[in-house]
């Protein structure tokens, strides 16, 4: 059985607008103009909302890889309507006895962790397994709790619930969000969202943190909006970034349906390697990949199902949970073959901004 053919088309889509493409012609992250082309004939097979075929180029220089020809900042727009983005954030409701108790255990972990005092949260010391740990880890993004008065920008906040979450842990929070549906979301809780990062009205060395969850990916000038990032980060202030691994065994393994790819709205996609080096690109001292939060299994089902265009069934789901925790094994040994990168860096504390 093959999981990694495309079925989800059988019509060719329809073409993105001819004034709304840029060419590029070098790197993105590195503007070295070698290249050769990794994967081609690409649709957005996980929402279906962005029309066109496009070409994934990897840079022969630094490995990463990136849309050429791609859309344009005034198109781009497109391939976003009806993101899940827009979404209001969930509300709480009824929550189950057991669900409570897994709550209050992880944030009793968070809180002896990190500094925090979250609730509901068990008293005593908390040892969860590693992975747990990871994964409590990343709720936070590995932010220690704000000292009084300390700022936390989350580029490409969304509708705010993860803002939300922070503002309630102690953080005076601020977002990113050039998505106006995504922001009136977030507008709703409260929260100060500005549209554009390289023009937000932002004072230098404002912010103690800053974060881009699965962000990167989508920004046309990566390397601008890192230097900016730079410049807002107060002396030894922490940037948290994920984003999925150019290098990561499902995308080895699944091809066009990997779902990291997310065509056309992941512009630039980064290996460990090249994402290192934007970041020093930028100024930053002190770069340090996290290890991974998740197994592979959640990446690589959906990246099947995506294959499939259909639900799997329990034997297709058996076998992708068996090659999954086979990508694990590796990773364990490979740490830069994980399905996405996670790394903190740190502005350092007498370094000149760039």
């Amino acid at each position: 059985m093959r999981l990694d053919r495309i079925d989800a088309i059988d019509t060719a889509p329809a073409a993105w607008p001819s004034h709304g493409l840029e060419a590029l012609g070098a790197c993105p992250v590195c503007d070295h103009a070698g290249r050769e082309p990794l994967l081609a004939d690409l649709r957005d097979l996980v929402f279906g909302i962005g029309p066109g075929t496009w070409t994934l180029w990897r840079c022969t220089a630094c490995g990463a890889g990136y849309l050429d020809p791609r859309p344009d900042r005034a198109t781009i727009g497109l391939a976003y309507a009806g993101y899940y983005t827009q979404e209001a954030a969930l509300t709480p409701g009824r929550v189950s006895a057991a669900r409570t108790r897994r709550l209050a255990r992880r944030n009793a972990y968070l809180n002896q962790r990190w500094g925090y005092a979250l609730a509901p949260a068990l008293t005593g010391p908390v040892h969860l397994p590693p992975i747990q740990q990871r994964r409590a880890d990343r709720v936070v993004r590995s932010l220690p709790a704000a000292r009084a008065g300390e700022r936390l920008l989350d580029v490409g906040c969304g509708n705010g619930a993860w803002l939300d979450l922070m503002r309630a842990g102690g953080w005076a929070v601020w977002g990113v969000e050039p998505d106006a549906q995504s922001a009136a979301r977030a507008a709703e809780l409260g929260l100060s969202v500005v549209p554009d990062l390289l023009t937000a009205p932002f004072p230098d060395q404002h912010f103690d943190a800053i974060t881009l969850n699965h962000v990167i990916e989508h920004l046309h000038d990566p390397g601008a909006a890192l230097a900016r990032c730079y410049a807002l980060l107060k002396p030894g202030g922490r940037l948290w970034i994920a984003t999925p691994n150019l290098d990561a065994l499902g995308r080895v393994r699944f091809g066009p349906a990997w779902r990291g790819l997310e065509t056309p709205r992941h512009l630039v996609l980064y290996t460990a390697s090249s994402l290192r080096g934007i970041l020093a690109a930028a100024g930053f001292e002190s770069i340090e990949r996290l290890p991974p939060t998740d197994p592979a299994r959640g990446m690589f089902l959906e990246s099947a199902r995506i294959a499939r265009a259909r639900r799997l069934t329990w034997l297709a789901r058996a076998r992708v949970k068996w090659q999954a925790w086979r990508a694990d094994r590796r990773v364990s040994r490979a740490p830069e073959c994980a399905e996405e990168s996670v790394v903190v860096a740190v502005r350092g504390s007498f370094g000149e901004m760039r």
